[in-house]
């Protein structure tokens, strides 16, 4: 049971299942529960064309099967996300990509660097672009593979690339909110290429000059689902879990930094066996000074990555405006 419970998670991961091609989700439903203390500010993503930030993610995964407990190999992807343009309504046209990905061994590993890298490197380079409201909500995904023909299997890592961005870019409230404020939200969330729903709170500690400290609070669900790689299927059921983490939106970057804790429970049947894990997975994300892929060929007009500094600092530093 336990090889079986391997080759499915992997394949989840390296996004070896039968995933549909990506689909933007829906804007999150959100509410302000408290709008905080004053002074209020009206928080807004503000981004110049050509501002582009560079993100490193490091990603640790644990897996719990009744008492015994086994890793991941560590993997470390960065990333950027560029502004290509700014419509007449303060909307962005933005594009994300993984500008590389490297896979370490761990000591007891279930899975080796090895077999987790090729799937990984099949999708560096490849592109999601959309258009950001002030408010952080995503719309018009495209995927651009970079002329790159990806087999079918790598549906799902597109998907779990999209989710990648709208967990990166966190959603706003309509109203001016002060330090204290909070408010809910919810949100598709795949976590190693399982179909979950996070509902989220955010809870602001602290806001200056277009930063914002967070701390944020999601109880994880998900549907019973299957998953098989070259081999039997998996059935995986009663998945639920929480996600807690903190860090700092900067809303004049289009970025979050900080820590996210994700642990999910769940149960795994295969040939009439079942086995219960817990997966807890930890990610750190940090600013980086990896260079920015270039954009498509066929967008010529869009800003270039090689001016994206000197045009973030020269755009709007605050992201918010004072009520």
């Amino acid at each position: 049971m336990k090889s079986l419970i391997v080759i499915a998670l992997t394949a989840a991961a390296c996004g070896k299942g039968s995933d549909p091609a990506p689909t933007p989700a829906a804007p999150p439903a959100l509410t302000v529960v408290d709008p905080g203390l004053a002074p209020r500010a009206l928080l807004r993503y503000r981004a110049p064309k050509g501002t582009s930030t560079a993100l490193a993610v490091d990603t640790r995964i644990d897996l719990a099967m009744g008492s015994e407990t086994v890793a991941w190999p560590d993997v470390k992807t960065t990333s950027s996300l560029t502004v290509d343009e700014v419509l007449g309504d303060g909307a962005m046209r933005v594009r994300y990509a993984i500008t590389s990905a490297t896979v370490a061994d761990r000591p007891g590993a279930i899975a080796t660097a090895a077999q987790m890298s090729p799937a990984m490197q099949d999708v560096v380079g490849t592109q999601v672009s959309g258009t950001l409201s002030p408010l952080g909500q995503l719309s018009g995904l495209t995927v651009d593979t970079g002329g790159k023909q990806l087999p079918p299997a790598l549906a799902n890592q597109i998907q779990v690339m999209t989710r990648a961005l709208e967990r990166m870019i966190m959603p706003l409230p309509g109203v001016a909110v002060g330090p204290t404020a909070l408010w809910t939200f919810e949100q598709p969330l795949d976590q190693t290429g399982m179909k979950l729903l996070a509902k989220s709170q955010l809870r602001v500690t602290t806001i200056a000059d277009g930063a914002v400290t967070i701390v944020l609070t999601s109880e994880l669900t998900g549907p019973d689902q299957d998953t098989s790689a070259a081999g039997p299927k998996v059935r995986l059921s009663n998945l639920r879990g929480t996600m807690r983490g903190s860090g700092v939106l900067d809303l004049a970057r289009i970025s979050f930094s900080g820590e996210l804790v994700a642990t999910l429970t769940m149960n795994m049947t295969s040939d009439g066996e079942t086995e219960a894990t817990t997966t807890t997975t930890t990610l750190k994300i940090a600013p980086t000074t990896a260079a920015p892929t270039s954009a498509p060929s066929s967008d010529a007009g869009a800003g270039s990555a090689a001016g994206s500094n000197a045009a973030a600092g020269s755009g709007s530093g605050s992201g918010s405006g004072s009520e």
